[in-house]
């Protein structure tokens, strides 16, 4: 008679967890503009989290992790940023905070960030902090917290370490209410302050978004054919905010440079040829291919020196398979870095970057020894973590430095490759073929009678001896090198 009368309580349950889900499901993928997600295991978010969650509550021990941030956040305050998705995320509420260990306690602004509604749907938000103007805190007024993902923190280090523009960032566990909300990466934000702690003001700072919520309808999705599509995170003060001139100039210049050499040399005068080949080797190195010609794209720009900058936002590590060659050196992400490697000078100034990067900086190695180094603070905080099974995290975390491993061992497996090459003879000409990526130098061309008395490289291949075309003489010797 228990089971009987069971079954129809059940199926109630069953029914308000079914309408829960969906409701959940229609706010995640079907609310927001030009948003699509996959399938979500909702169970975990219903199920997991909360037993997790009790558990911790039972039987933490207060083991030390991370360096903690506590936030005091009313519960109004969230419903009011969840009242109205996805609007209301952006609308700035009151809580508290204590930043460092031995801070009072401080009055702050937080809301959710982004468009993406993973970021404010499931249990750990990703949050977007701002301090009062006379209470900033290491000369930043906002800060961002990310929940962990391993592939942003990794390609985030690895771009500092290569010296490239990127956001500082630290691992923290952040505390709601006294109650751990797990671990999140601390961004600073890319802005004003950014630029004045990077010495780069005064400048302008364009974000080139064309997804999601930010997806223009009707309009090419590509950000390199429309200045329109580029809005400004930071503004040179002597132009207006809707001046965007400085742009639209180096957008023409870069689709002009197809068409002549000299329109090629004309773009390259915006382009410092080294922090360039310095980017794009650090793409290499990290495997990021989570920018693209509509997505995650930042660039300073110079009014004074007329100098194009990259800022690496929101980076990401591909997975390679160490038994399958899938690690490539030369590909483009955007219009602007296909323009580049087409240049040889560009690629040739880009491998050194990598060779550096991984022979003598040894960075990828850095990094794995940054994740050992942690790894016990992080292993106690992931412990409290709601959102995070502990061990699924550890499997997670092997498996991502076995890749930063196959990433460094397939570079330099390629980087010390032989070039593999061939010539061949034609009357008073020869040509000389690559087969793959690594160039070839310190060419020696034998001859067994009538030594010619130069070789000259055929730049422009009109057959005719220019002037400006580079000789190389034999100087009494059976070869030219």
């Amino acid at each position: 008679e228990l089971f009987f009368w069971s079954i129809p309580l059940v199926c109630i349950l069953i029914i308000l967890f079914s309408f829960n889900v969906i409701k959940s499901d229609f706010r995640l993928a079907h609310q927001s503009h030009m948003v699509w997600k996959g399938p979500h295991n909702w169970s975990k978010d219903y199920f997991f989290v909360p037993t997790k969650k009790f558990l911790v509550k039972l039987f933490d021990d207060n083991t030390t992790g991370l360096p903690s941030i506590k936030m005091y956040i009313e519960q109004t305050a969230e419903q009011k940023l969840l009242s109205n998705t996805p609007h209301s995320t952006k609308e700035w509420q009151n809580a508290k905070i204590i930043y460092e260990k031995d801070d009072g306690l401080k009055n702050i602004k937080f809301r959710y960030r982004g468009d993406n509604p993973e970021n404010w749907l499931f249990e750990k938000k990703s949050i977007r902090v701002r301090f009062k103007k006379d209470e900033m805190r290491k000369r930043q007024r906002y800060f961002e917290y990310w929940p962990l993902e391993l592939q942003i923190l990794s390609s985030t280090n690895l771009a500092r370490l290569a010296g490239v523009n990127v956001s500082k960032i630290r691992l923290v566990e952040l505390f709601i209410n006294e109650v751990s909300d797990g671990i999140f990466i601390e961004f600073e934000r890319l802005d004003e302050n950014f630029l004045r702690r990077n010495k780069f003001m005064p400048v302008n700072l364009y974000k080139g978004e064309n997804y999601n919520a930010e997806t223009r309808i009707g309009l090419d999705r590509n950000l390199y054919n429309n200045s329109g599509l580029w809005r400004k995170n930071a503004v040179f003060n002597q132009k207006e905010l809707s001046d965007k001139s400085d742009l639209e100039h180096f957008l023409i210049s870069l689709k002009q440079s197809t068409q002549s050499i000299e329109k090629f040399n004309e773009f390259l005068s915006y382009i410092e040829m080294d922090t360039w080949a310095k980017y794009c080797a650090y793409l290499i190195v990290a495997q990021d291919q989570h920018h693209s010609s509509w997505h995650n794209n930042r660039l300073i720009i110079d009014p004074w020196s007329g100098f194009v900058t990259p800022v690496v936002q929101d980076g990401g590590i591909t997975i390679i398979n160490s038994e399958t060659d899938l690690l490539i050196l030369d590909y483009s992400i955007n219009d602007l870095i296909k323009i580049l490697n087409q240049s040889s000078l560009f690629i040739d100034n880009k491998y050194k970057w990598i060779n550096y990067f991984i022979k003598e900086r040894n960075i990828i190695n850095e990094e794995i020894d940054f994740l050992d180094s942690n790894q016990n603070k992080i292993i106690n905080s992931v412990k409290r973590d709601p959102q995070i099974s502990y061990k699924d995290f550890i499997e997670h975390l092997k498996n991502h430095k076995k890749n930063l491993t196959n990433i460094n061992k397939e570079l330099l497996r390629k980087i010390n490759l032989d070039p593999v090459a061939t010539w061949k003879k034609n009357d008073k000409k020869f040509s000389i073929t690559l087969n793959d990526e690594i160039p070839a130098s310190n060419i020696k061309i034998f001859f067994d009678d009538r030594l010619p008395e130069w070789i000259i490289i055929d730049e422009n291949y009109n057959g005719i001896d220019d002037p400006d075309e580079i000789k190389y003489y034999s100087q009494n010797k059976n070869y030219i090198e």
